[in-house]
């Protein structure tokens, strides 16, 4: 079976600043990692997400 996160962006991924904790981020590799697919679901459009 496989498996799909979606997390939405504002307010649950990111901060106050916009920033993606290191916390999210080492969950985030620890996922990819064994295989699970990670994606992020955002109002925002497409010229606004800077990474």
């Amino acid at each position: 079976m496989n498996t799909l996160y979606v997390s939405d962006l504002d307010g649950t991924l990111l901060n106050r600043n916009s920033q993606l904790s290191e916390e999210s981020k080492e969950i985030i590799n620890t996922l990819v990692k064994k295989g699970v697919k990670f994606t992020y679901a955002t109002a925002r459009s497409f010229s606004y997400l800077t990474f």
